[in-house]
């Protein structure tokens, strides 16, 4: 769907991912690597749908700067946030892909999966909500008030066993994203342990989910 000279990013990290396997599970590697791939691959589709940054004016119409050291730099301002360019992404996502993460295995581990927070398992919050997913673990503050991606339960037990409601399989597939996104950022940003096993499960878990996204935009056209 993406060629390599329009996401060349994507295709190097690809490889990379790769030649890593080869010498044992890398897990935190390979999915460092497939998020940079599809970091690439939303920043590219945003921009070919004409969501790129705009210069920032002043109510006279002159363009907005700032001062660093004897220069003056041009502002400017992202038409789209990083959320806002994943949900485009996936309005890519083709029905089979959307079915293929939702019936993963690895999906199932995180529908039922119960959270922890500072070594302790997280299962209701303080209304009295199931919690499963992914903390987002540089905005939880409590246990009674944890901030965390869901996957609706419910929907996904309709969905396995065939008895699916109109929208729950978009529900689900886009629910799936966002955990991904959650993992990504306490990988990249919640100072997550490689040597933490509860860390490194739900790495194992998340790669072949964003694999096969990632996928999806460089081979599904071949």
């Amino acid at each position: 769907m993406l060629s390599r000279y329009e996401v060349p990013v994507a295709y190097s990290m690809i490889a990379l991912a790769r030649q890593s396997s080869k010498f044992g599970p890398q897990p935190f590697q390979e999915y460092m690597c497939y998020w940079t791939a599809f970091n690439n691959i939303y920043t590219t589709l945003a921009e070919q749908k004409g969501h790129i940054a705009r210069l920032r004016t002043q109510k006279d119409g002159s363009i907005r700067t700032r001062p660093n050291g004897s220069v003056q730099i041009p502002e400017v301002e992202k038409v789209l946030t990083e959320r806002e360019e994943i949900e485009l992404a996936f309005d890519e996502f083709s029905e089979t892909l959307k079915h293929e993460l939702v019936t993963h295995p690895n999906a199932k581990f995180f529908v039922y999966r119960i959270p922890k927070w500072h070594g302790r398992r997280i299962e209701f919050d303080g209304s009295g909500q199931r919690l499963n997913g992914v903390i987002n673990l540089r905005y939880t503050v409590d246990e009674k008030h944890p901030v965390w991606s869901p996957i609706d339960i419910q929907a996904y037990e309709r969905y396995s066993q065939a008895k699916p409601e109109k929208g729950d399989k978009d529900l689900l597939a886009k629910q799936i994203l966002f955990v991904l996104y959650m993992v990504r950022n306490n990988t990249f940003h919640g100072g997550k342990r490689a040597d933490d096993a509860n860390d490194r499960k739900v790495i194992e878990k998340a790669s072949p989910l964003l694999s096969m996204i990632v996928e999806h935009f460089i081979y599904a056209a071949g």
